[in-house]
């Protein structure tokens, strides 16, 4: 599966682009959508699974008693400390930086005695950046405790937020900041990897993709395999484009005259641009007989112009479409593959020219082809939100809409709010306020209501589990048969928290109201129903728990307060549950 790559609508140059110039007929004999189609453009579905306790580390640490504590960037998975010292003639200050996600502290581990001032990032690929200024450095680490600056000058800053950009499939990390004390600027760019320890960039010409202001674009997004496309401005009319290899050998350089432009639109090599010239209204030859684009009252008569560029070659040819493609139409353009998995197409809205000459009034969605052939009209059909179902039949996730093998309609189930659970086959649908099973065929299984919501399935996919205000239940499909058991038993005491944890299970909190006091328990379960940990948060006002849905790292932490009943003095302990796809490399 893929996921389908969307184009900003309108005159967009940066998004591009592919061989001879003007209209076809239709490509490989389509005359309506089919499964060969759909199979090359189906939509990537993130499923939530359940992960076993072995795929994810648990860290412990704890912060004595007496010492400023900041969580304002828990969530992120970093908690701030200061310790003040005020018993000799200088006062100082030790602050200290504890990571979540490594449950160690990040940088200088005997802490910072001489911070001025610090910032955090939130980051994807690791839960946060954090940026120190003291007297004289700069220091820059992400959640795994990497040192991505370590700069000696006395007055940082930075020139632009800490940025993250995916490019050629890889992910970097872009840091551009300057000393103002001396007005050197710098820029460190570092490539991430999933379990690697990110490292410094030393490509010139990547280097100067991320800090520059131009757009580079890779032109397998667009159905130009193997090349990269960069777009510059001359001036508001006037742009350049650069076609280059992917080690940054040119192979052309185009100027475009985008003046007037009413549309543009890429597919493949080819570039196409669309431009509308006011004709007096006593012409005879035109094209356009409308509205006057200033005046709908008066009429008016137009020449519509359509040039075709090939961006390999550079050639340019005038051709004759009958349609205007809509700027900024009902759905966004996507680049989509031809049946064939090769060829690209280009899934857009256009505006039909009548035999009158007139401009119909409503846009057409349709499957234009590399030379501008117009593939299929598609009428509302949305094929960017398909998913393919264990039966062979397919799932519209835009509309709800239930189809065969054969792509024939079968059963709306919109107003089930149906989620698919792939392993398993079958849709969790809410049928007059109850959960139910219903199969691929649209049949609901055995008349078998559930009780509680759907949250996820577990990772081999056999089970999925629900949670309602008195259990954990786990349910089993096997060869259409139901199967059901309580994973873990909720008392009457016992409340469940409202979420579950990807990686580790569902959490439910326990309140005993004794004397006026509340004690508070929280119980983390894991995917198998078995307790993983219970933790004694009563004294903490803010226990919580905190994300990162990101591709990298998954945690949960949850904080625990002691109190020491001689020293009256409370210490603070938290136990981070860190799960991502690879260990980082030491």
């Amino acid at each position: 599966m893929k996921k389908i790559k969307m184009l900003a609508a309108g005159l967009v140059l940066s998004s591009l682009f592919v061989s001879s110039c003007g209209p076809s007929t239709v490509e490989t004999g389509f005359n309506k959508v089919n499964t060969s189609l759909i199979d090359q453009n189906l939509l990537e579905v993130d499923v939530p699974l359940f992960q076993s306790e072995d795929d994810y580390t648990t860290h412990e640490f704890s912060i004595d008693a007496g010492l400023e504590i900041d969580e304002s960037y828990y969530n992120r998975g970093l908690i701030v400390a200061k310790d003040s010292d005020n018993s000799g003639v200088e006062p100082i200050e030790t602050t200290y930086f504890y990571s979540l996600i490594t449950g160690k502290r990040v940088g200088d581990t005997n802490g910072f005695t001489d911070v001025l001032n610090y910032e955090v990032t939130g980051s994807s690929y690791g839960g946060f950046y954090l940026a120190i200024y003291t007297i004289d450095h700069l220091y820059v680490y992400d959640g795994f405790n990497n040192e991505l600056v370590n700069k000696e000058g006395e007055d940082f800053v930075f020139t632009t937020l800490i940025q993250e950009e995916t490019f050629l499939e890889k992910d970097y990390t872009v840091l551009q900041y300057q000393d103002n004390a001396t007005g050197e600027r710098f820029v460190d760019v570092f490539e991430y990897s999933i379990g690697k320890t990110p490292v410094a960039l030393s490509d010139s010409n990547l280097l100067e993709h991320f800090i520059s202001n131009e757009t580079l674009v890779d032109g397998s997004d667009y159905g130009l395999d193997g090349y990269l496309i960069k777009v510059e401005t001359i001036d508001s009319g006037h742009k350049t484009i650069r076609l280059m290899t992917k080690d940054f050998n040119n192979v052309s350089l185009i100027y475009v005259n985008v003046n007037g432009a009413i549309s543009s639109f890429p597919i493949g090599e080819k570039l196409y641009l669309q431009y509308l010239n006011e004709l007096p209204i006593y012409a005879d030859d035109y094209d356009l007989y409308i509205g006057n684009l200033s005046s709908l009252n008066q009429k008016t008569k137009y020449e519509l112009k359509t040039t075709c560029i090939d961006l390999l070659s550079g050639s340019r040819a005038d051709v004759n479409l009958d349609y205007l493609v809509a700027p900024g139409g009902l759905n966004s353009p996507a680049m989509i593959k031809n049946s064939d998995g090769k060829s690209p197409l280009l899934l857009t809205d256009i505006y039909k020219i009548s035999e009158k000459k007139s401009l119909e009034t409503h846009p057409v969605n349709v499957i234009l082809d590399k030379n501008g052939g117009i593939v299929d009209e598609l009428y509302g059909q949305d094929i960017t939100h398909f998913i393919k179902l264990g039966n062979d039949g397919y799932f519209n996730t835009s509309n709800d809409y239930l189809y065969d093998k054969e792509l024939r309609f079968v059963k709306n189930l919109s107003a089930l709010n149906p989620q698919y659970v792939s392993e398993l086959n079958c849709f969790i649908v809410n049928l007059a306020g109850k959960t139910a099973l219903m199969d691929a065929n649209g049949n609901v299984l055995n008349d078998t209501y559930l009780n509680g919501d759907y949250i996820a399935q577990t990772a081999n996919g056999d089970s999925v589990y629900f949670v309602s205000s008195d259990e954990v239940a786990l349910h089993t499909l096997n060869n259409d048969s139901f199967a059901s058991k309580t994973a873990c038993k909720l008392d009457e005491e016992t409340m469940y928290q409202g979420s579950y944890f990807n990686f580790a299970g569902v959490v439910t909190t326990t309140i005993d109201d004794v004397s006026s006091s509340v004690e508070t328990v929280f119980t983390l379960y894991g995917a198998d129903g078995q307790v993983v940990k219970t933790f004694d948060v009563s004294l903490s006002s803010n226990y919580a728990t905190a994300f990162d849905n990101s591709d990298y790292v998954n945690f949960l932490a949850v904080k625990e307060v002691t109190l020491n009943d001689s020293a009256m003095q409370r210490t603070t302990k938290y136990t981070s549950f860190v799960y991502q796809a690879n260990e980082q490399t030491e």
